[in-house]
């Protein structure tokens, strides 16, 4: 506990392209271990150049890993630093986010903060996939129908 009561300070890092580098479809891939602690957030996330649908989640978000520092993070089921994910955020709009559709997660009893890991995203016109070390973590593929009609949008599809 920090001073007055207040959480002590926190430490955060940012690593960007924007501007200097963006893909379409390719493989990426992060080696990594994340850290562990109360009110921590690691992610490695994924947001498009240019916000060319409109504002967030209608241009989308792919989040390559997402996990909680706290060794058990509540909620009614333990997915702190035992539990790592990936998803695809999208919808019309933030009220509209269609993520729990495209997502899914890895347990390890052994906390994903205990050392380096590999995480990667394969992305092609036909599927995204997520791997944490070599062990597919999430497959989405394109849907023959688009996003929009795979979310049951009303409306002009903007895609």
């Amino acid at each position: 506990e920090g001073k007055y009561g207040t959480l002590p300070p926190i430490m955060s890092g940012k690593i960007t392209t924007h501007g200097h580098h963006s893909i379409r479809y390719g493989s990426v891939e992060v080696r990594a271990q994340i850290p562990k602690g109360d009110w921590i957030w690691p992610a490695i996330w994924m947001l498009p150049e240019a916000s060319r649908y409109g504002a967030w989640p209608r241009s989308g978000e792919i989040d390559m890993m997402e996990s909680r520092g706290n060794t058990y993070a509540g909620s009614g089921s333990n997915h702190g630093v035992n539990q790592v994910s990936s998803t695809l955020h999208w919808g019309s709009d933030a009220g509209h986010n269609r993520y729990a559709q495209t997502t899914n997660h890895k347990e390890n009893a052994n906390l994903w903060s205990s050392a380096f890991h590999t995480y990667r995203l394969d992305w092609t016109s036909t599927h995204l996939i997520t791997y944490v070390d070599n062990a597919e973590m999430m497959r989405i593929p394109v849907p023959n129908e688009g996003f929009w009609n795979r979310g049951h949008f009303p409306g002009h599809d903007i895609w």
